[in-house]
């Protein structure tokens, strides 16, 4: 049997999300495991009180902070199927006050291997962790905008990033460690973050096993899908009408999958980044970056 462009493409991205739905059933199992460890004694539901007793902790445990949160904030999962949870504690309905952060690594047979806590700062953005072959990686940024990221293996230890003071080409392996302002990836090779070279820096964009950046023009009327290696583009094709922006992006194989917006730049969101069928007030969750097909029925 052959397959043309589109079905071709509806091939991959299909085996795509079959892959990545497995993972989330294997990572959110894992992660409902890491929740019901914990012993710190704080199930009562007060929120509050738990609130207080972390804040007012000179030097939380790990355990408080992930009781008060009272579930993960992220998940990210190493190559080996280590998980890192992440989470965040802060008051609610305050935006402003104090907080406290912490993370914790679970083996793939569910138990704890190693986690930490802090008091953390509102203002800041929250902590981002991206799992890689041999561990994960953590990008922060403060409130006044600097910038800092570190890897920490599966056992917990943490290891240096390199920043890298210009934008890169990306090669394949590199993996997207943070989207939109600023975009950032991430080299495990040689733990190096950078920019990716040629794209916008304030673009969610997606990198493919290829080592393609792939993201959503927004210069443009309408904006284009954007294949770029090496800071050079490859392609750039329109959005299908009546879609004049696009929204996140997702690529593998060669393909990128996205969603599709109508009205301006924060118009409403007509259909995700996957294929499918949907709704009649949902007809077109998918556009094909590289094929310039979609969705639309």
């Amino acid at each position: 049997m052959t397959l043309d462009c589109e079905d071709g493409a509806m091939v991959r991205l299909r085996r795509h999300v079959f892959t990545v739905a497995t993972a989330v059933v294997s990572v959110m199992s894992l992660a409902l495991t890491a929740y019901t460890q914990s012993d710190s004694g704080v199930g009562s539901g007060d929120r509050e009180t738990a609130y207080k007793r972390v804040i007012n902790d000179p030097h939380p445990g790990p355990d408080a902070v992930i009781e008060a949160a009272g579930a993960p904030a992220g998940v990210a999962r190493a190559g080996d199927g280590s998980l890192l949870l992440s989470y965040n504690v802060r008051y609610f309905g305050d935006d402003e006050g104090p907080a406290a952060a912490a993370w914790r690594i679970v083996s793939p047979a569910s138990r704890t291997v190693a986690q930490q806590a802090w008091h953390a700062n509102l203002e800041d953005q929250p902590d981002q962790y991206i799992g890689v072959r041999d561990g994960f990686a953590r990008w922060h940024r403060s409130s006044r905008g600097a910038e800092s990221a570190y890897a920490l293996d599966v056992r917990g230890k943490r290891q240096k990033v390199t920043a890298s003071d210009r934008a890169l080409g990306t090669r394949p392996g590199d993996i997207v460690l943070h989207e939109g302002m600023p975009a950032r990836f991430y080299r495990a090779a040689n733990r190096t973050m950078a920019a990716p070279a040629g794209a916008p820096e304030y673009v969610d964009f997606a990198l493919d096993e290829r080592g393609s950046v792939w993201f959503v023009d927004q210069s443009q009327a309408p904006n284009r899908v954007v294949q770029q290696r090496d800071g050079r583009t490859l392609t750039s094709t329109p959005l299908p009408k009546p879609y004049a922006n696009g929204g996140a992006v997702t690529a593998a194989g060669g393909t990128t999958a996205l969603a599709l917006l109508r009205g301006g730049p924060s118009g409403s969101v007509r259909g995700a980044a996957s294929p499918g069928r949907t709704s009649s007030s949902n007809r077109c969750p998918w556009y094909c970056g590289r094929c310039r097909t979609g969705g639309c029925s």
